[in-house]
């Protein structure tokens, strides 16, 4: 449901281009927007595109035309923590401890680096970054190489790397965790990630309404960012679906629980 009130102020004092992401959440005689209309096929990954009110490019700040259906209502935010290198662990095998970059600054490093170091230099691995695209997002780092190398190890980048490989001499293309064919790219590990994370996503949000529906709460979910699902919740059931968020994901295949979290939309 639309907030007119907020919704007209914004389109008024902000800039031209956020004012028509906002008027794409025009509402119509009841109150509410249209509803939107994703697509996986407009990207290489099977990443969400979307046609309608664009959620997925709407600011932060923004997201206040939004308000909740139910007179004690609240528009709350579900995101898998870590996804990307959670299933990057899951691939190897390997355990996946709650704070995967503390445990990186703690046992890859032995502390010498910060944990914000960790967590950029993470991201910046599995996408496919450099030593050099590292220095260029921590300018005074040390050692942006020998960091690097490290997290490719602990992560299994090369072993991943050799595994895409090999599908592409024998095939030509590569799949993602669940089967979904890939081209070869200068990218094939982040593609791989990436699209695997997109199907755990969604199977993840699916699960979750399920789950609401089958316990009979009052929750509606409401738009898909990427890896984290949009929900209005009734109060009254809150407590509840903290509990089925908290339990996490078991994907299909998967020995691996996926933790997840539950925030306000707009924090």
């Amino acid at each position: 449901k639309i907030d007119i009130h907020t919704y007209e102020n914004l389109i008024d004092t902000t800039t031209v281009a956020e004012s028509k992401k906002i008027q794409s959440f025009r509402p119509d005689s009841t109150g509410y927007c249209s509803l939107p209309k994703y697509n996986q096929s407009g990207s290489s990954t099977g990443r969400l595109t979307v046609t309608g009110p664009n959620i997925l490019t709407l600011k932060k700040e923004n997201r206040s035309i939004l308000k909740s259906r139910f007179m004690n209502g609240k528009l709350l935010q579900i995101d898998l923590t870590s996804l990307e290198p959670r299933i990057a662990l899951a691939i190897m095998e390997k355990d996946s401890p709650i704070d995967i970059y503390a445990h990186i600054r703690d046992h890859v490093f032995l502390g010498e680096i910060s944990r914000e170091v960790c967590k950029i230099a993470t991201i910046c691995t599995i996408y496919g970054g450099s030593a050099r695209s590292l220095l260029r997002q921590i300018p005074d780092l040390k050692s942006s190489q020998m960091i690097i190398e490290k997290i490719k190890k602990f992560f299994g980048i090369y072993e991943l790397q050799r595994s895409l490989d090999a599908q592409i001499k024998t095939h030509g293309w590569f799949t993602n965790f669940y089967g979904r064919r890939l081209s070869p790219t200068g990218a094939n590990v982040n593609h791989f990630i990436q699209s695997t994370g997109v199907d755990i996503a969604l199977l993840y949000f699916s699960s979750i309404v399920e789950r609401c529906r089958k316990r009979k709460l009052k929750m509606s979910p409401l738009f898909v960012i990427h890896d984290a699902l949009v929900i209005d919740v009734d109060l009254e059931d809150l407590d509840e679906i903290v509990k089925i968020v908290k339990m996490g994901f078991n994907p299909p295949k998967m020995n691996h629980i996926f933790p997840a979290k539950i925030k306000d939309l707009c924090d």
